[in-house]
């Protein structure tokens, strides 16, 4: 057996024993694998991974590497105490390093499904383990600043409000929360729960229970709660860049982002600061009552609640494939 053979049967066994042990995770944290699976075509889940990487044979590599070179896109930030001759010049030793003969350069698009005004859709996934979880998103088709403004407060305000009813209250599950969940610069939230105590059926009726009435919590603030909360948003969103790395890694996700200007930040705190109580009620019951919302609700059915009644919500998704390839579900950014 050749060198390159064993190194790389060692380097394929260890991440099929990598990707194989995931299936060992909380289920949480498969229904994520799998949602964003779903939703980024090129960032497949585990699942696709093993499956893919079995039938694959070192002779296979050569070619594949010359048809990645072959189509070139370099991203390059350097941030620091450099010069800009320096910086071209070193992003230029890069470029001549990988050149091939006949090399086209274009960006690589990093596709995202887009759910549309279809309403719900739901997938199951199987996780063989004892708790039930459930993965609720909702997603933005619009990147502008106010939007994220808006989904970014309804999180910081629906957050231990929604940990307090189903973790403290309900006690229907110990990993209770929510979270802002952007995809390729969409805005999006999510809410979820694992729970030993109930069923995906059980932990949608009781979320959506609460998304019905959370218009209810929102009038019930005082001003000073109102804008103490909004106060609390602006804090987090604007803190300063306490070291050189953390300011770096900020503005590489902004170029990611195509933030190009670097103030993205700004146009969204300006958003947030003219956000009234209305606007927010205004968008929890047009986005996220549970009726007429468009979402993806990812879920799981605990063995120790397999004579609970499935799941029955929604459009389910069958072929995943055939779901990613639906008429404009693309945003190709």
């Amino acid at each position: 057996m050749s060198l390159a053979q064993r190194a790389f049967d060692s380097i394929k066994q260890q991440l099929l024993r990598n990707w194989l042990n995931s299936e060992q995770d909380r289920p949480i944290s498969q229904l994520f694998n799998a949602m964003t699976g779903i939703l980024q075509p090129n960032n497949p889940p585990y699942s696709a991974l093993i499956e893919a990487l079995e039938h694959i044979e070192v002779g296979e590599l050569a070619a594949f590497v010359d048809k990645i070179l072959a189509e070139l896109h370099v991203e390059m930030f350097i941030y620091g105490d450099w010069h800009k001759e320096e910086a071209l010049a070193l992003g230029n030793t890069l470029k001549d390093a990988l050149r091939v003969k006949d090399q086209s350069y274009e960006e690589s698009l990093r596709p995202l499904v887009m759910l549309g005004k279809n309403g719900t859709f739901q997938k199951e996934v199987i996780c063989n383990q004892e708790d039930s979880a459930i993965v609720v998103y909702y997603q933005c088709e619009d990147i502008a600043p106010r939007n994220i403004a808006l989904y970014s407060l309804a999180n910081h305000l629906m957050s231990a409000t929604f940990f307090h009813e189903i973790r403290t209250k309900q006690q229907l599950g110990y990993m209770v929360g929510t979270g802002n969940m952007p995809l390729n610069k969409h805005p999006g939230i999510v809410l979820y729960v694992q729970s030993p105590n109930a069923a995906p059926s059980e932990l949608i009726s009781s979320i959506d229970e609460f998304l019905n009435a959370f218009y209810m919590v929102l009038l019930e603030l005082n001003e000073y709660q109102w804008h103490s909360s909004k106060r609390g948003l602006w804090n987090q969103i604007a803190t300063p860049d306490t070291t050189l790395r953390g300011r770096a890694q900020r503005l590489w996700v902004a170029i990611g982002n195509k933030d190009e200007n670097f103030n993205q930040r700004q146009r969204v705190l300006e958003e947030l600061k003219n956000l009234s109580r209305s606007d927010m009620i205004r968008f929890v019951v047009n986005e996220l009552k549970p009726r007429t919302a468009n979402r993806l609700i990812m879920h799981t059915q605990g063995n120790v609640h397999h004579e609970a009644a499935p799941l029955d919500l929604g459009l389910e998704i069958g072929s995943i494939e055939e779901f990613q390839l639906r008429p404009k579900d693309y945003d190709l950014g």
